[in-house]
């Protein structure tokens, strides 16, 4: 997405930064910003785990590795966008997508309306983040958000709840749901 003069500039930067003439995939990625698919992965099993100290780890190892935070944010939405459609049963179809065992793990550990929900969340945050004064707090907040999100009841649930009648009077179908087992 640049001129071949741009693309020289880098390569040059990539060759400066190597050993002794040696690449690696760890220095390109380094040099052009590019997340590892491990990071996100680590970053998801936080979210996944209720791990907050692990989220504000990976939110500073970003920081002091000089990533940009929305372009975490573009590689997050896109590994997320592919567990959805693992998720949806597209699995045998997409099993060329980088990475997709360790994908298809992480999709088996929620529900393809949880994983959508969780891309919804994160994709209104990655808003916020672009235009944030200190875009590693928002995303740092945005993501411990996320890790709070399977207390969310999505808006069907309610309204089938509701339409139902096993919701009760006054709302209190929102304590009676499974998720808020424990809360009450």
């Amino acid at each position: 997405s640049g001129s071949v003069r741009d693309a020289l500039s880098v390569f040059e930067s990539i060759i400066s930064f190597s050993e002794k003439g040696k690449i690696t995939a760890q220095i390109v990625q380094d040099i052009l910003g590019i997340v590892d698919i491990v990071f996100l992965a680590d970053t998801v099993e936080a979210i996944l785990n209720d791990d907050a100290r692990s989220i504000v780890r990976l939110s500073g190892e970003l920081s002091e590795r000089g990533y940009d935070a929305n372009s975490f944010c573009e590689y997050f939405l896109k590994f997320l966008r592919d567990i959805i459609v693992i998720s949806s049963g597209g699995k045998s179809e997409n099993q060329t997508l980088q990475g997709f065992d360790l994908k298809e793990k992480l999709a088996s550990q929620r529900s393809f309306d949880e994983w959508l929900m969780f891309f919804n969340l994160f994709y209104d945050c990655s808003k916020e983040i672009k235009r944030a004064e200190n875009p590693f707090i928002v995303l740092e907040v945005s993501l411990l958000r996320c890790m709070r999100s399977r207390f969310t009841v999505p808006i069907d649930d309610i309204l089938n709840r509701l339409s139902s009648g096993t919701g009760g009077g006054g709302g209190d179908f929102l304590l009676k749901s499974e998720k808020f087992k424990g809360f009450i």
